[in-house]
């Protein structure tokens, strides 16, 4: 298990990105990153995805950001 895979549904992820008939490197353009392993790491939780890219994954993949990412926000 990667350490952060308990926050990303990586599998559900993977199965909204290949709905979408989007690869890694679709992704990672839509979203302005980098490569295509930059995605790829988010995907399966190698990496702690930035609010904003969170957003923007839901966006493309046209989900509530919820049903992708178990983060929990702290208020003040």
């Amino acid at each position: 298990m990667t350490k952060y895979c308990m926050y990303v549904n990586t599998e559900e992820l993977k199965k909204a990105r290949l709905r979408k008939k989007k690869t890694y490197k679709d992704m990672s353009e839509e979203m302005g990153l980098k490569s295509p392993i930059s995605y790829y790491n988010i995907e399966v939780g190698n990496v702690e995805p930035k609010i904003s890219q969170m957003i923007k994954v839901a966006q493309i993949l046209n989900k509530p950001v919820q049903k992708f990412f178990n983060f929990k926000l702290q208020e003040n």
